[in-house]
């Protein structure tokens, strides 16, 4: 199996979808396959001997999302036809948004090769968008969504359900290994409740925040550490600095969030919905579950299909610091409910490691060939 991967992100960038398209393409090329990723990151880490990376210089400065997209593929396309003219893939694979869709679709027909596209996010909900994106989500021949309430989306946008397949990220057994956290003692006091993201306002970081001061108010001793960068982290600090014992660790290798997860009490998610961007199913949750962590979670999480509410999850409305803070709270009551749910957590994602999302990936691709 010959793969072209068309993804604008990819590790050393560290992000849900980078690290996606990065696993897939480590197991594939692990197994035999021939796999050729596209991108604009690098230097890219270790990858098996049957994985090529080609990178593609970034356009920078651009405010638009899908603008950057468009020209990310207009730069891209001629690399990736001149390796099919030599290499003849089987199949092309990419990660985006409808621009990339689009143009996939286009891509596969020009040179007669079946095309997947991975949705990551849920789906923007402006009307422009949904505009268009049915009939670019219509053109690959087949779409992997994340979450259940992607493929709601997608087929209520006209892409038919036969043509869909949900299927999360994964979580990595050999991570949750490792030993600690550079520079940093992950013992003391009070409990460690851990949030793990990008800075963004769809992670809701500000109402996890808020949260936060609510239960200071309160007297309740706990940490809380907070890992990831990105365009909130000026305003985040400023929120946070009257209160004592959160930390910012900006971004941190796989190995470390593993290991602040494996010793956290709690694991918080607090996403909000914004107008042109939601939620899909965060790798992060996956790997706190994987973890055996209990986990906090907002309502705007995407993940229907694998959290239920006071079984290995709990669930609070989105946007309301005071829910929030309220469940927190009635966890570290209990080291009893911690333990229970977080058992549960742990026993609801054994499929979801990678080894059987790439197995799964690879079943679509030979289907397409077929």
């Amino acid at each position: 199996m010959k793969i072209a991967r068309i993804t604008q992100f990819f590790p050393p960038k560290i992000g849900g979808l980078e690290f996606h398209a990065f696993e897939l393409t480590k197991r594939h090329a692990r197994d035999g396959a021939e796999v050729h990723v596209f991108t604009t990151s690098g230097p890219v880490p270790a990858l098996p001997a049957g994985a090529v990376v080609h990178r593609i210089r970034p356009v920078r400065g651009l405010p638009s999302t899908s603008l950057r997209a468009l020209l990310f593929w207009i730069k891209a396309l001629p690399a990736v036809v001149g390796e099919h003219r030599r290499r003849a893939f089987d199949v092309i694979h990419a990660h985006g948004d409808f621009v990339d869709a689009a143009l996939l679709g286009w891509l596969g027909r020009l040179l007669r090769v079946p095309t997947v596209i991975t949705m990551h996010g849920g789906l923007s909900k402006h009307w422009a968008y949904r505009m268009v994106a049915g009939g670019a989500f219509s053109l690959p021949d087949h779409v992997v969504a994340v979450s259940t309430q992607i493929k709601k989306d997608l087929v209520e946008l006209g892409v038919p359900a036969e043509r869909i397949t949900v299927r999360s990220s994964g979580f990595d057994p050999e991570l949750f290994q490792g030993q600690g956290v550079k520079g940093l003692s992950l013992k003391g006091a009070c409990p460690l409740i851990v949030s793990v993201g990008r800075l963004h306002p769809v992670k809701g970081f500000d109402v996890l925040l808020q949260a936060a001061s609510k239960m200071v108010a309160r007297g309740s001793c706990f940490r809380l550490i907070i890992v990831g960068t990105g365009p909130e982290e000026k305003r985040l600090k400023a929120m946070a600095a009257p209160l004592p014992n959160v930390l910012f660790l900006g971004e941190r290798p796989k190995d470390e969030i593993a290991a602040l997860l494996r010793a956290a009490e709690i694991f918080v998610l607090a996403s909000v919905e914004l107008p042109g961007q939601r939620e899909g199913l965060p790798t992060a949750l996956l790997e706190a579950m994987a973890a055996g962590r209990p986990c906090v979670i907002t309502s705007k999480v995407a993940a229907s299909e694998l959290v239920v509410h006071g079984e290995n999850a709990w669930i609070v409305p989105a946007g309301s610091p005071e829910a929030l803070a309220e469940a927190l709270l009635y966890l570290l009551e209990s080291s009893e409910r911690r333990v229970a749910l977080g058992a549960k957590a742990k026993a609801s994602v054994d499929r979801y490691d990678w080894d059987t999302v790439a197995e799964e990936i690879m079943r679509i691709y030979q289907g397409l060939v077929r």
